[in-house]
């Protein structure tokens, strides 16, 4: 069983998954469902850039020269441009959204950003008067979406309270980092998107890095000992 799934995201770069055995379809009925989008058992003009493998369908000494990683069920590696997802059989029971979420992340990553590092981080993007992120990050319920709703009641800008890529590098610019802010998940699985476009966020220069925690007193801002933000 093989089929395949393929989106643009607002940068009109598209996008192509291929799923390869029944659990792997499944991951992707969930995205074609939540995206409105096909699935179909034709191969799409665009390059595969990432697959889906159910445990019985896993290539033979798979990613034996590339560096691989196991994260949120899968067995993750690279050839080429192509990224490579083994879900393993102890995680077949892995929380749906984590299951469909975190190869989406990867396509994301892969075909948008694919020459820079990048990190997935959790955090609020907010934005100064030029237009720079400043990005605040915190574990869930801290205060980042509070945070977020306080600044634009205040007069400022903030487009993200969730997921966003951190990157850093770049071919004109050595050293910078950047951000790329991603839809909130919670929202994309309730209400599906509004068109056929990933709503995958511009490029914004980081400008100041800050780490929200709970004040007991009042509210300040410290500096982190560089130990403690390492």
């Amino acid at each position: 069983m093989e089929k395949f799934i393929e989106f643009v995201t607002s940068f009109d770069i598209r996008m192509v998954m291929r799923a390869k055995g029944a659990a792997a379809v499944g991951v992707l009925e969930r995205l074609s469902s939540m995206m409105a989008l096909p699935l179909t058992k034709a191969s799409p003009p665009s390059k595969v850039m990432v697959v889906i493998y159910s445990p019985e369908c896993a290539p033979e000494n798979p990613g034996e020269k590339t560096e691989r990683e196991f994260c949120a069920g899968y067995l993750i590696y690279r050839q080429d441009d192509q990224i490579n997802l083994v879900m393993s059989s102890d995680y077949l029971d892995i929380d749906e959204l984590a299951r469909v979420r975190f190869p989406l992340m990867m396509i994301l990553m892969l075909g948008t950003v694919k020459k820079h590092s990048c990190v997935m981080l959790h955090g609020a993007m907010l934005e100064d008067s030029d237009g720079k992120a400043i990005v605040v990050i915190a574990s869930s319920g801290e205060g980042k979406s509070t945070t977020a709703r306080r600044y634009i009641a205040a007069g400022g800008g903030a487009q993200h309270d969730d997921q966003m890529l951190f990157c850093w590098g770049d071919d004109d610019e050595e050293g910078s980092f950047f951000v790329h802010g991603l839809p909130t998940w919670s929202r994309v699985f309730n209400n599906g998107f509004d068109n056929e476009a990933f709503p995958f966020a511009s490029r914004r220069e980081v400008k100041n890095i800050y780490v929200l925690t709970r004040g007991s007193e009042c509210e300040e801002i410290v500096e982190i000992p560089a130990a403690v933000w390492h």
